[in-house]
């Protein structure tokens, strides 16, 4: 039973905070030497890099490559506004 309730609640629960926790990481550690430009196109490159698997079985369009590179430009700058990423 405690099993069940791991694998039906807290799995979905906690699981998709895996990539913003690594993109923090890594967000942090870039813009201590890079632009905000620079650093949220690594990220983004990483990003794509790492679902490009599902690029190739059309899981996800390929068009969408720059929709993700762009996003992680607008959410490095948004990080930068708020006072993160120090």
């Amino acid at each position: 039973m405690p099993f069940t309730f791991f694998l039906v609640l807290l799995v979905p629960l906690f699981g998709p905070w895996e990539e913003p926790g690594f993109r923090g990481l890594a967000l942090s550690k870039l813009m201590k030497r890079r632009s905000v430009l620079v650093a949220g196109l690594i990220v983004g490159l990483i990003h794509v890099f790492w679902h490009l698997p599902l690029f190739f079985t059309g899981d996800i369009p390929a068009a969408e490559v720059v929709y993700v590179l762009a996003a992680r430009v607008v959410s490095a700058w948004m990080v930068t506004g708020v006072g993160g990423a120090s």
